[in-house]
Order: structure tokens, then sequence, then C-alpha cells
């Protein structure tokens, strides 16, 4: 249960510290993660990007489903559904989200090179 405190621990450093980045770097979010919570994210990206453009933030999922909507659809099995969900592995998410996750990285890859 280590991981746990860590985990939480290097939260609060994040938090903490995140104006002090100057690396840019690529935040990839699962709007219905329910392990890490969003808006934990949208901090350190937010305070990151206090001096411009450190932080580049890529939502997945459909922002009009929550969490529960995703939880019942996979009970229910509805695919369609479940198509616009992103969950916290996103990839390891369906293909769909999958696909979105790889463009993303790619091109913000492509953007540094550039």
């Amino acid at each position: 249960m280590n991981w746990v405190h860590e985990s939480i621990d290097a939260t609060f450093r994040m938090k903490t510290w995140a104006w002090t980045i100057t690396t840019p770097f690529l935040l990839l979010q699962a709007r219905q993660d329910e392990i890490v919570i969003p808006s934990g994210q949208d901090t350190v990206c937010g305070l990151a990007n206090w001096r411009g453009g450190i932080c580049t933030k890529v939502s997945f999922g459909d922002p009009a489903l929550t969490t529960s909507d995703c939880d019942v659809a996979l009970k229910g099995a509805d695919i369609p559904t479940l198509n616009r969900c992103a969950g916290h592995e996103l990839l390891n998410e369906r293909d769909g989200i999958r696909s979105q996750d790889e463009r993303a990285i790619s091109d913000y890859l492509d953007q540094l090179t550039h």
C-alpha cells in the first residue's frame, strides 16, 4: 500500500511546484478517469502555463458523459456509449480512443521537431 502514500505525496508536490516546470510536456487526460481526478491535472497544467505554453493538454472521451454513464454502459454492454468513454489507461482503451491518443502524441512530437 506504499504506492498510495507515494502517489498522494507526488500529487501534492506536483500541485505545489508545477509553476516551476520549464520543460514543455504533453498531458493526456481521460475525462472518465476513475483513478486520477481531471481537475488536479487541470490545476497542474494551468500552473505550469503561467509563463506560457509549457503544458499541452489533450482530453479524450465525450465531455457529456460521466464516469457513472460509462459504468452503466459497461454493465449493459452499450458499445456505442462505451466507444465515447475514456478511462484511466488511455493507451489500453478501445481502438477509437487509442488511435486518438496515438495521433495526439505524434502531433505533439512533430510540433517539437519543427
